[in-house]
């Protein structure tokens, strides 16, 4: 995950860049949020450079609004470490809330092994 260090070190720089502050994060701070990144539930098989980069910019954004929040308390919080979702169980989840239905994501339905589609 080398590669992917390097890339969201350049992007807190970007960040900090665009929105005229001086970055705070440090490199321990960028490997402890690789480490909870990767260490949620379902990352082996579900977690794709492209959530790691939306978390890490989420992250920096939530940060960056909140000047009285630490890295170390939105790290342990549990937004997090949520599970990490497959793109069937984040397309049910939108459309759930669309609808105004809360489902945690260890409730989604499994019996898409099946699912029947018209072209």
């Amino acid at each position: 995950h080398e590669e992917l260090l390097v890339l969201i070190e350049k992007l807190a720089d970007i960040h900090a860049g665009l929105f005229n502050y001086e970055r705070t994060l440090t490199q321990e701070d960028l490997v402890r949020f690789m480490q909870v990144e990767y260490g949620r539930v379902g990352a082996d098989t579900h977690l794709t450079p492209r959530e790691v980069i939306r978390d890490f910019v989420e992250m920096l954004d939530i940060l960056s609004q909140n000047p009285s929040l630490t890295i170390d308390n939105l790290l342990s919080s549990d937004q997090l470490n949520a599970p990490v979702q497959s793109a069937v169980e984040e397309r049910e989840a939108s459309a759930n809330r669309s609808k105004g239905v809360t489902v945690p994501a260890t409730q989604t339905r499994r019996d898409d092994d099946f699912t029947e589609f018209s072209i």
